[in-house]
C-alpha cells in the first residue's frame, strides 16, 4: 500500500477522532478541552478509558499558520530512495508499515492542530563526519539570508560542526519550545551537549533517529548454547555485565576454520563488529571525552587514570585479530564489509556483534537462527548504571538555522513542540515498542534490554565535536592494536585543548 492511499486512510482516521471529540466521547482529554477557557493545555492527560497517557504540547489554541509549509531538511547517509523508514514522512512514496504509518499519523495530527503542511526534503550526505554538502547548504542559506527550510535533521557530527560555525539557533530561546523541558525532549542528551545554558541541537520523540542510532550488542543464541555461555540477560539484571565478563565469554569462541593461520570472516571468533565499538565501550564504561564544566562550557575529561585503564583493557581484546573481527579491515574487498561480519554472525561463527539498534530492525530480523539484544557492558561492578552511546555517525539530532525572523521562529517553535508531543504519542511507541519488540526481537528479555538501552542513551559532547580528532584516534588504536593512550594523548593534548577553546570562543561571540 503506497503512501497516497495511506494518507487518505489516515485522514479519515483523524476525521473520525475529531468527530468523536465533538460528539459523544467522554474521555478526560475531551472533557478538559470542552471545559477549559485557557488558551493552553497541559503537557499530558490521562485517558481513563484505556489507562494511556496522551501528551499534548502547551500551545495557544489560537495558533493558525494558514497552511504554510514546514520544511525539514533531512540528511541520510544512503540514497533516500532506499530508506525504509523516513524520519518525517519522506519526499516520495513509501510502503505502509507500522513506523511509516505512525509518522504520517503524527504529521496529520500536527498539520490539523496548527494548520501547516509538513514537508521532508530528504537529501543524501555521505559525509556524516560533518563539513560536507549538508553543511555547505545550510551555511550558504544562512550567510546569504536565503533560508528556505525550517528545521534540519543531521548527524551529531554535522550538528556540532554547524554549531561551532555559528549556523544554528539557540533552541532554548525559541518561543513555545519551553527550554526543551517537556518530556518529549531527551533530558540526558540535552544535559551533555548544553553550552552555557544554550542548546543548539536536540533529540527526543520528535524523531526515532536517536533510538535507531544507539549502539547495542546482539548475541547468537545458537553459539551461546553450543559453548555453554551463561545467562547473559541475568548478568545484566544482576549488574554483573562488565567488560571482564564480556571479554571472558567472547574469548571462548576461537577457531581457524580454514586452517591458514590467520583469522578472518571465514573463521570462528567471539566478537565481531567495527572499530567504532571502541566509542561505545568508553561511553558504556562511564567515561567521556568531555563533560560540562563549572562555567557551563565543556572541559576535557578523557585523560584519567580510570579511562587509561579502561582503554587498555578494551584494546587488548578489540586490537587482537584473534579475539575481534573488524569490518574495517575489509574495505579493500568490499564497499560494504559489514556484510561479511553479518554473514559470520548468521553462520553461528561468532557470539557477539556490535551494531546500532536500527540494524536489529533492518538486518537481524532476517537472521535464520535466534539472537538476543544486550546493552554494552559496564566497566566494572562499582559503576552505578549502564550507559548507551548514540552514535554521532548513525544518530541524528534536530536543529534550526540561525538568524531567522521572530515570526518564522514562532512557527518553528510551535511545530517542533507539537511534533515532539505527537511523536511521543505515535512514533516512539511504533518504532521501539512495535517494530523492534513485537516484530523483530525474539524474547521478552530482549525487550527489557531495549528498554534499558533507550533509558540510558546519551551523547558525549567530545565525540560530537571531534576535538583533536580523538574519535578517529580511538578507532586507529583498535586498528593498530595500540593501547598506549598516555603517549597518544600527550601528542594530541595541545590540539585537543586549542580546538575546544576555539569552539568556546566562537560560541561566546555568537551569544
Amino acid at each position: 500500500m503506497k503512501r497516497s492511499l495511506f494518507q487518505l486512510m489516515a485522514s479519515l482516521l483523524v476525521l473520525a477522532m475529531m468527530l468523536c471529540a465533538l460528539g459523544s466521547c467522554t474521555d478526560e482529554t475531551t472533557s478538559q478541552s470542552e471545559s477549559s477557557t485557557d488558551v493552553s493545555v497541559e503537557e499530558s492527560v490521562e485517558d481513563t478509558s484505556g489507562g494511556e497517557i496522551v501528551y499534548k504540547a502547551d500551545l495557544p489554541s489560537t495558533l493558525d499558520f494558514n497552511g504554510e509549509d514546514f520544511i525539514i531538511l533531512s540528511s541520510y547517509g544512503s540514497d533516500p530512495s532506499s530508506v525504509d523508514y523516513p524520519f518525517f514522512g519522506g519526499n516520495g512514496e513509501f510502503e505502509s508499515s507500522v513506523v511509516n504509518d505512525a509518522v504520517m499519523n503524527r504529521n496529520l495530527a500536527v498539520e490539523e492542530l496548527l494548520k501547516v503542511r509538513i514537508v521532508e526534503n530528504m537529501v543524501q550526505d555521505s559525509n556524516r563526519y560533518g563539513g560536507g554538502s549538508l553543511h555547505t547548504k545550510v551555511s550558504t542559506a544562512v550567510n546569504t539570508d536565503a533560508v528556505d527550510f525550517d528545521m534540519v535533521s543531521a548527524s551529531l557530527y554535522n550538528c556540532a560542526k554547524m554549531t561551532a560555525a555559528g549556523l544554528l539557533q539557540d533552541l532554548v530561546t525559541v518561543e513555545y519550545l519551553h527550554e526543551l523541558s517537556e518530556p518529549w525532549w531527551s533530558e540526558a542528551f540535552n544535559s551533555e551537549i548544553e553550552m552555557d545554558g544554550s542548546i543548539y541541537y536536540t533529540s527526543g520523540d520528535i524523531s526515532f533517529a536517536n533510538i535507531a542510532g544507539t549502539f547495542c550488542l546482539a548475541f547468537n543464541k545458537t553459539v551461546q548454547k553450543d559453548y555453554d555461555i551463561p545467562d547473559l540477560y541475568q548478568l545484566v539484571k544482576d549488574k554483573k555485565w562488565t567488560f571482564d565478563e564480556y571479554f571472558t565469554q567472547g574469548k571462548k569462541i576461537n577457531e581457524d576454520l580454514d586452517d591458514n593461520g590467520r583469522w578472518n570472516y571465514n573463521d570462528k571468533i567471539g566478537i565481531v563488529g567495527q572499530t567504532s565499538m571502541m566509542w561505545a565501550m568508553m561511553y558504556s564504561g562511564g567515561e567521556r571525552i568531555a563533560r560540562p564544566g563549572d562555567d557551563g562550557y565543556p572541559v576535557i575529561t578523557v585523560y584519567s587514570e580510570r579511562n587509561v585503564s579502561l582503554i587498555k583493557d578494551a584494546i587488548n581484546v578489540l586490537g587482537n585479530k584473534e579475539t575481534f573481527l573488524s569490518a574495517n579491515d575489509y574495505f579493500n574487498e568490499s564497499n560494504s564489509p559489514m556484510d561479511f561480519i553479518y554473514q559470520n554472525f548468521f553462520n553461528n561463527y561468532s557470539l557477539f556483534i556490535g551494531i546500532a539498534i536500527t540494524n536489529v530492525a533492518t538486518v537481524l530480523k532476517d537472521m535464520p537462527g535466534d539472537f538476543g539484544v544486550l546493552p554494552y557492558p559496564m566497566y566494572d561492578e562499582t559503576q552505578d548504571d549502564y550507559y548507551s552511546l548514540i552514535s554521532p555517525w548513525t544518530g541524528n539530532a534536530v536543529c534550526v538555522p540561525a538568524l531567522l525572523a521572530d515570526d518564522k521562529l514562532e512557527k518553528i517553535g510551535a511545530v517542533m513542540e507539537a511534533m515532539g508531543a505527537e511523536g511521543k504519542n505515535h512514533i516512539t511507541n511504533a518504532y521501539f515498542e512495535t517494530t523492534l519488540k513485537e516484530q523483530k526481537t525474539r524474547d521478552e528479555d530482549s525487550m527489557a534490554m531495549l528498554d534499558l538501552i533507550n533509558r540510558t542513551s546519551g551523547c558525549d559532547i567530545g565525540q560530537a565535536y571531534q576535538w583533536g580528532g580523538l574519535p578517529v584516534e580511538f578507532q586507529n588504536m583498535v586498528r593498530n592494536n595500540n593501547s598506549n593512550f598516555t603517549q597518544i594523548y600527550d601528542s594530541l593534548k595541545s590540539k585537543v585543548e586549542a580546538e575546544l577553546q576555539a569552539t568556546i570562543e566562537n560560541l561566546k561571540q555568537i551569544k
